[in-house]
């Protein structure tokens, strides 16, 4: 290992404004050549609809019956097993949980508890429509909590700016952390969802506290486009690809530009002034992640940055990372809604995660560096970033 990288030091940002200098100054040179440019539009080359387009992210599913289950699993009030684990004492969110009594099981979209006290009788104690927390990932089971790992990517299509065809892409991707209180395994009540902006990459649990990792692009996003007509910005559209999308009236609907006359419109990027008029005052908001907190009648418990500036780390490098792992923290035994502490760290590529009972590890494939792998050793009480490395090699998944 080079001399030079044992000798990075770990810094966090100081303040709200050092933070918020480094991300103007990071966009201004990052969009230099975008700003005040014309964009002529292409030619529309598709038209018709596109019928019952089946959107699959990766909702793990568990076709399990309650026959199922009652063959699989002996359960009493005295002994039961639990799920397996990489780490003694380190939980993984699973499809199924049980306490002894009772078989959570998630996927598809709800939630079904089956009574098993009498393992010949295997019932149905309830089932929860969770459709609306999106892709269910699996779900841990701390006393009379059950806490919901979940995703939600809208979509919306874009043309890839030199190629005539549209793709669907992911749209402001989201993760969701429910707590469910299953005190009652025949009424389930939802007591608090967190919706965290950014993908998942992994979670974990340590008695009451849910380790979730997410991962988002670090930085402000780009100048905004603007109809030459109208000289008014121009949003993108999310669409939801489980209902008809018609293009028949040669609506296109793109990443930066959407219009209705899409072979006569012409737009341009913001200016350098324009840009920096717009932002100001938005710049930490626009360019970190955020998240909310709400109960179970909608009203917001708790919002605002997932990670305050004084718990984000300065870039390792002069390499200007675009991606930031941010590592929350909820603790299921307190009052408090929302993460409980949460740290963000700049890096580049994110492939595994590896956790004990004294730290978190994150693992990334350095794209610049060939057959190289970064380590990010995140301690867990305090919440912080202590140790960075490479070694040689290249990582496969979890267990290699």
């Amino acid at each position: 290992m080079a001399q030079d990288k044992q000798l990075r030091t770990i810094e966090r940002f100081g303040s709200e404004e050092e933070l918020k200098d480094y991300l103007v100054e990071d966009a201004l040179k990052k969009y230099s050549t975008q700003f005040g440019q014309e964009l002529f539009p292409w030619p529309l080359a598709t038209t018709g609809a596109f019928t019952n387009v089946e959107v699959s992210g990766n909702q793990a599913t568990a076709e399990t019956s309650a026959e199922t289950l009652s063959q699989s699993t002996t359960a009493s009030t005295d002994t039961f097993s639990d799920t397996n684990t990489q780490e003694a004492g380190v939980d993984e969110a699973d499809l199924v949980e049980t306490d002894g009594e009772y078989i959570y099981k998630v996927g598809d979209g709800s939630l079904k508890i089956f009574d098993a006290r009498n393992s010949d009788q295997l019932s149905v104690a309830s089932e929860t429509d969770l459709t609306n927390l999106g892709n269910i990932h699996g779900a841990y089971l701390y006393g009379d909590q059950l806490t919901v790992i979940s995703t939600a990517s809208p979509w919306y299509f874009s043309s890839s700016g030199f190629f005539p065809y549209y793709d669907p892409i992911p749209y402001n991707p989201t993760v969701n952390v429910t707590m469910l209180d299953v005190s009652d395994p025949t009424s389930v009540q939802l007591e608090e969802k967190s919706q965290l902006d950014g993908n998942l990459l992994s979670s974990r649990a340590i008695g009451g506290e849910v380790y979730v990792v997410t991962r988002n692009s670090f930085g402000l996003p780009g100048p905004q486009l603007k109809s030459k007509k109208q000289d008014t910005p121009i949003e993108p559209v999310p669409v939801d690809l489980s209902q008809e999308v018609d293009l028949s009236q040669d609506v296109v609907i793109s990443k930066d530009l959407v219009v209705s006359d899409f072979s006569s419109v012409s737009s341009r990027y913001e200016t350098e002034e324009e840009y920096l008029a717009r932002i100001e005052g938005q710049e930490l908001n626009l360019g970190l992640p955020n998240y909310t907190t709400v109960d179970h009648k909608g009203k917001i418990l708790s919002e605002g940055l997932l990670s305050e500036a004084k718990n984000i780390y300065k870039p390792l490098d002069d390499k200007k990372p675009f991606n930031l792992a941010s590592v929350s923290v909820f603790d299921l035994d307190d009052s408090q809604p929302g993460p409980k502490s949460s740290t963000g760290i700049p890096i580049d590529g994110l492939a595994e995660t590896y956790m004990s009972l004294d730290n978190l590890y994150l693992l990334g494939n350095n794209w610049w560096q060939s057959g190289e792998t970064s380590f990010l050793k995140v301690g867990l009480k305090p919440l912080g970033l202590v140790a960075v490395g490479e070694v040689p090699g290249r990582v496969l998944d979890q267990f290699s």
